[in-house]
């Protein structure tokens, strides 16, 4: 467990985890994030915004939870360290592609998706051609996502409340994001070397 990580994985076992009953696995709260997108898309095509904030708020911060419980419990498995990432990429693109696109310009939901496909291209290929099917997180990249959850649930919250100093707010922690991705993104390929 990484040293400065450790505060968060304390504080989610001290009060969350002891909620969870025991069976419960860190892949199966991926597997919640997996099912919860379609959910929150159709609650924000039947225009609750509400109904889908409180559940991407959820889905986001399962993230946290199953990434705690994996490392204070010891059930970390390469399933989980994969799929935890597409998990992640999955839940706040398409949410963001209805909210970004809706509220702010099209520009920032492409400055979002280029570290990402840059990303999901070249790493993950090389990561492919040499038969390493683990992704491993890096500390930006973990930031990024919580600035993108920030950034896609005030839009959101904008939507049911409409407070039009939100949408600015989200656009600027949304740009910080995007850095962060790249970040992240030359991390991932000094890693690889």
């Amino acid at each position: 467990m990484e040293k400065k990580g450790k505060w968060l994985d304390k504080l989610i076992a001290a009060t969350i985890l002891k909620f969870l009953p025991d069976p419960i696995t860190p892949n199966q709260i991926t597997m919640f994030r997996f099912v919860s997108i379609p959910f929150i898309i159709l609650f924000l095509s039947l225009n609750r915004y509400d109904i889908a904030l409180g559940l991407f708020i959820v889905a986001a911060l399962s993230d946290a939870v199953d990434g705690a419980l994996a490392r204070t419990k010891n059930k970390i498995t390469d399933w989980g360290r994969f799929y935890d990432s597409i998990a992640d990429k999955l839940l706040i693109f398409t949410t963001a592609a209805v909210v970004v696109l809706q509220y702010l310009h099209w520009h920032v939901f492409v400055a979002m998706l280029i570290p990402e496909t840059f990303l999901l291209v070249g790493v993950y290929i090389k990561k492919y051609q040499e038969k390493r099917y683990v992704v491993e997180h890096v500390r930006p990249g973990k930031y990024k996502m919580f600035l993108q959850s920030v950034g896609v649930s005030l839009l959101l919250l904008h939507a049911v409340v409409s407070q039009p100093l939100l949408p600015i707010i989200a656009q600027y922690v949304l740009y910080a994001s995007v850095i962060l991705g790249f970040i992240s993104f030359f991390m991932y390929r000094k890693a690889l070397k």
